[in-house]
């Protein structure tokens, strides 16, 4: 009876709730000096309708709520993101398609945020949607399509 998703991500591992609970534990050191990063070290029970992320050195931050539709969208593999980053959304669409494969130039552009619900098997649909953006500029190089910033025309 119990339902949850796990997703790796590059800085983090989310885990989020469905149906039931979950038990949560790391390896996280007992002794940090920071007593605010101490309360999060150990066991974090999450219930349904929740979510936690293992980020730096173990350490769980608190239970919050989650969109239950939003977490089991990848299962009629839909996408959906709320304000991720642009670095975000290039590589979870990398995870559902080899090609064309999205690369982001330049760290102000990969930090950029955008929202959207998407097709996990279209990566063209992302493109027509960021297309809409004029500061952007793509380059489709083989498999790639590489996004960057358009240079400013002053």
């Amino acid at each position: 009876g119990t339902k949850f998703d796990v997703r790796r991500r590059s800085d983090r591992v989310s885990v989020a709730v469905v149906e039931g609970i979950v038990q949560v534990t790391t390896d996280a050191p007992k002794a940090l000096q920071n007593t605010s990063l101490a309360e999060l070290a150990g066991v974090t029970r999450v219930v349904a309708g929740e979510g936690v992320n293992v980020v730096a050195a173990g350490l769980v931050t608190p239970p919050q709520p989650i969109n239950i539709a939003d977490v089991s969208a990848w299962q009629q593999r839909r996408l959906v993101f709320a304000d991720n980053t642009l670095a975000e959304i290039t590589e979870e669409f990398s995870r559902y398609n080899r090609k064309p494969y999205l690369r982001v130039e330049g760290e102000s552009l990969r930090a950029r945020r955008f929202s959207g619900v998407f097709d996990a098997d279209t990566p063209e649909a992302l493109l027509t949607y960021l297309a809409t953006d004029e500061s952007l500029a793509f380059e489709h190089r083989d498999d790639e399509i590489l996004i960057r910033s358009r240079p400013d025309p002053r």
